[in-house]
């Protein structure tokens, strides 16, 4: 059975996804056996040498988002400014400026988490903002909407790294599903958060990012899983795709998804799979979902 130590390349630009701990362990795991030449820490690696989305994420500093009155407004300039930092600190020539750079160039960009909160046309960034923390809609304090358009841009860096991976030579994303409730994940679950704070802690509920990116590699997979260059593990063992592996409990859950995204993205093509989805045939409408999805960048 195939394991990450035969597909794992940190040299080629491969990065580890997953919950943090699960991340780290795996990296640990590497250490052990011989992959990673190195004396720092798993977290090290995650935050200084590219081993995880973290480095990159690191050019999303909290003083680039504000509020001004009732608008967020997000500081391109020092984004860029704190890219360079990052390539200084981890002696990398240009690895996060040339990451930022096309990070603000797609529909992922930090950018698109500014905006006039009280405009008529705030009601989807407002949607998006809930998802890190659910506290917004009622909260008056800065800080908390300031935190919650951060979030939202590492959610959107995340799933743009994943792209951004994907577009060097043969750069891998390694997925961890370890710690995984997959059936949460399809499903959009939301779970409870707590934060310690010297005096008070700061509780709130929000969806998280690894929920994220599984669904937008789910509704992308027809475009991605043909490439080949995504791998999920189980216990450091590579395994099929989560939303048709049994162990996980949850086809039933994606199938749900695929039949939302058809009747969503794909009417007039979509005949096929909401038969299967009828049918009850619910592993056969992931795959025909895939099918029919193709190469379309949902």
């Amino acid at each position: 059975m195939a394991t990450i130590l035969d597909y794992y390349d940190l040299n080629r630009g491969d990065l580890v996804y997953g919950i943090g701990e699960k991340i780290n362990n795996y990296l640990d795991h590497l250490y052990d056996k011989g992959k990673l030449q190195t004396t720092l820490t798993a977290t090290q690696l995650k935050t200084d040498k590219y081993a995880a989305i973290n480095t990159y994420n690191r050019a999303l500093v909290n003083s680039s988002f504000s509020l001004n009155g009732t608008t967020i407004e997000v500081d391109l300039a020092k984004i860029r400014n704190a890219a360079k930092y990052v390539d200084r600190s981890t002696v990398k020539q240009r690895y996060t400026q040339d990451y930022v750079q096309k990070l603000l160039a797609s529909k992922f960009s930090p950018a698109t988490v500014g905006g006039d909160l009280d405009s008529d046309t705030s009601e989807k960034l407002k949607t998006a903002l809930l998802k890190g923390r659910d506290t917004v809609k009622d909260s008056v304090d800065p800080s908390v909407i300031e935190a919650a358009a951060k979030e939202l841009a590492i959610r959107r860096s995340c799933k743009f790294g994943i792209e951004y991976v994907l577009k060097l030579d043969k750069a891998m994303i390694h997925y961890v599903m370890d710690g995984m409730d997959m059936v949460k994940v399809a499903q959009k679950d939301w779970f409870d958060k707590t934060i310690p704070r010297t005096g008070a802690s700061i509780s709130f509920r929000k969806i998280s990012i690894c929920t994220t990116e599984l669904r937008y590699l789910f509704r992308n997979w027809g475009r991605i899983g043909p490439i080949d260059r995504v791998k999920f593990y189980y216990d450091f063992a590579a395994i099929v795709p989560p939303w048709t592996d049994v162990f996980f409990k949850s086809v039933r859950q994606w199938a749900d998804y695929a039949k939302h995204l058809a009747q969503k993205h794909l009417t007039g093509i979509n005949k096929s799979i909401l038969d299967l989805h009828a049918a009850g045939k619910y592993k056969e409408t992931v795959d025909e979902y895939h099918k029919v999805a193709g190469s379309r960048e949902l």
